[in-house]
């Protein structure tokens, strides 16, 4: 069950399709300028509007996210959006640049904190490679991160007594 579903993708057919698929499923979006919605669908590049949907999103309201980046991975702007909104409990990484890019964009998702990448880091809870193209040398990873409790990360973090 979704409390709210909010997707982001710059290919406006991809949005289409979404939209198609929410109201088979009983979840059309009310209008498009509706920000309140249920269900909101923009198309425009994550690294232009991401920021704006999470203040869109009660505090109190914990999300689950799902990227799945180009080749290129993460623009740094979605991984600085990514560390600092801490409702974000859990972030699961569709790659299809696994020893690349994900393995980039996964060391600023569970590294500490800097001023660069603000808020608790992430750590890997699961990891499961995709085969899609069977017969070549190509395989998807699908990487589950879930936030670090503020516990864990004081004990992961803490300074040690000499």
């Amino acid at each position: 069950v979704v409390g709210r579903l909010v997707g982001v993708d710059i290919s406006e057919p991809a949005i289409a399709d979404a939209e198609v698929n929410a109201e088979k499923n009983g979840y059309a979006q009310d209008k498009p300028s509706d920000k309140k919605s249920i269900t909101r669908f923009v198309a425009s590049r994550a690294e232009n509007v991401l920021a704006d949907e999470m203040k869109i999103i009660p505090k109190s309201t914990p999300i689950v996210a799902v990227v799945d980046p180009a080749r290129d991975g993460l623009h740094g702007t979605v991984v600085k959006t990514l560390r600092m909104n801490e409702k974000i409990q859990r972030l699961v990484y569709v790659s299809c640049n696994p020893t690349g890019t994900l393995v980039r964009d996964g060391g600023m998702l569970c590294a500490p904190p800097t001023k660069r990448y603000p808020g608790r880091p992430f750590k890997v809870t699961m990891a499961q490679p995709v085969d899609m193209f069977p017969l070549t040398s190509h395989c998807e990873m699908v990487m589950t991160f879930d936030r670090m409790s503020v516990e864990e990360y004081n004990k992961c973090h803490s300074k040690k007594d000499g």
